[in-house]
């Protein structure tokens, strides 16, 4: 293979490259970032932080279906090729999030203005919150515009920039502890946001179209309906861990957590990638068969990768866990266990080919038993295992075994019948 043929290679797959790339950088730094708040932040307070993200899952309601819908909706015009359409849903979404992230706010000020905080920790973590959230709703608008392939690249190095941001302000951390926590996540979802409106590759104004709007919720309500269920019952872990224990404990779990989260992180990235291309090919040609076929590809590749980042994570982080951080000790083990975890749900992430192709009936299967899994696993856990914290984690590695096998066969069923 001559150099010219190493250069067309490059081109054909420039844009999967750096934006996997960028998720890369992404996941390690906020990998290295775990340890500093390990290092630096106790149990307790590191419980108190997680705790209270906890609300960022249920203030998604105010997005229901906005997002979810646009992310398939953007795409499928494209593919067909009417670019006025994308236009109008994307004008439309915009505006919509910005009437809820005034809500938010409004809201996030009226709790400081009259609610009586005992911890000025938590008074402080609830200002932090509320900013977060607001970048949060702007960013899942954003990233969900860039669809073409220069856009990817222009998303990867955003990404990139964040990740370098992020790891740079680690030092508020060092000296500020918990409070330094809190700043440094406002600073970095803040200027997350700014860079991405400002490179932001779809530019239109802030009108909300009647016929758009009942597109995106026609189809956004029944996929997000589906994943705020789960997204709600990924949040039982930790509110089994504050029942049935204390927030030290959702502490070293938060920090456990970690082995999980790495391939979340790089598996959600990449999912953002090839989620639009699969309803561009099916705007393009219908074909669920060619799905299939990409399916398995994406399947394959996130497996081995997966797999790969899994066995030098399994070596690695305990060790380099147990030496630093003495006060997460209790921690390596249910850090092990859910790295197999994350190893899992991170390899399935072309279930996604169902939304792309509206099998709802099947979506809806897979979901739903995922959400009772992650509800029903890491109870039994508790009641199996002494330790709460390893009866949560092998609860949720039980639950993403089950629910590999049954995305790779729903998705077969879906794109086969």
């Amino acid at each position: 293979m001559n150099h010219r043929d190493f250069t067309n290679i490059y081109k054909i797959y420039k844009t999967p490259i750096l934006y996997t790339g960028g998720a890369m950088t992404q996941s390690i730094i906020q990998l290295l970032i775990g340890f500093v708040i390990a290092r630096f932040i106790p149990p307790e307070d590191l419980g108190l932080w997680t705790t209270l993200n906890i609300g960022v899952t249920y203030v998604s309601l105010l997005q229901a279906g906005l997002i979810s819908g646009l992310n398939r909706e953007l795409p499928f015009s494209y593919g067909r090729g009417n670019t006025i359409e994308a236009k109008k849903l994307a004008s439309t979404v915009q505006s919509i999030t910005l009437v809820t992230s005034i809500i938010i706010l409004l809201a996030g000020s009226l709790c400081l203005l009259f609610y009586q905080f005992e911890n000025v920790k938590i008074k402080y973590g609830v200002i932090a919150i509320t900013i977060h959230i607001v970048s949060l709703f702007f960013q899942n608008y954003f990233t969900s515009t860039y669809r073409s392939n220069n856009s990817f690249i222009s998303l990867s190095k955003i990404q990139v920039i964040n990740a370098i941001v992020n790891l740079l302000s680690v030092v508020l951390i060092i000296y500020l502890a918990y409070y330094g926590l809190i700043i440094k996540s406002v600073i970095v979802s803040v200027l997350f946001t700014i860079h991405l409106f400002i490179a932001r590759p779809i530019k239109v104004r802030f009108k909300i179209d009647k016929s758009s709007l009942i597109k995106i919720l026609k189809t956004g309500l029944p996929i997000w309906g589906l994943s705020y269920v789960e997204s709600f019952a990924s949040t039982f872990d930790k509110i089994l861990l504050l029942k049935y224990s204390d927030l030290s404990s959702v502490g070293l779990y938060s920090f456990a957590y970690y082995g999980y989260s790495l391939f979340l992180v790089l598996s959600v990235t990449i999912a953002k990638y090839i989620s639009p291309r699969m309803s561009y090919k099916y705007g393009q040609n219908s074909d669920k068969k060619l799905l299939w076929v990409y399916f398995k590809k994406v399947t394959l590749f996130m497996s081995i990768s997966q797999l790969i980042l899994g066995i030098i994570a399994l070596i690695v982080l305990p060790n380099f866990s147990f030496k630093f951080f003495p006060q997460y000790k209790d921690s390596i083990q249910a850090m092990l266990i859910l790295i197999c975890a994350g190893m899992l749900k991170g390899s399935i992430i072309g279930v996604n080919v169902l939304v792309s192709i509206k099998a709802f009936k099947y979506l809806s299967l897979y979901q739903v038993s995922y959400s009772i899994l992650l509800f029903i696993s890491p109870l039994i856990g508790i009641y199996l295992f002494e330790n709460p914290i390893i009866g949560v984690s092998f609860g949720l590695l039980f639950a993403n075994i089950l629910n590999y096998m049954s995305g790779f066969y729903l998705t077969y069923i879906a794109t086969n019948k």
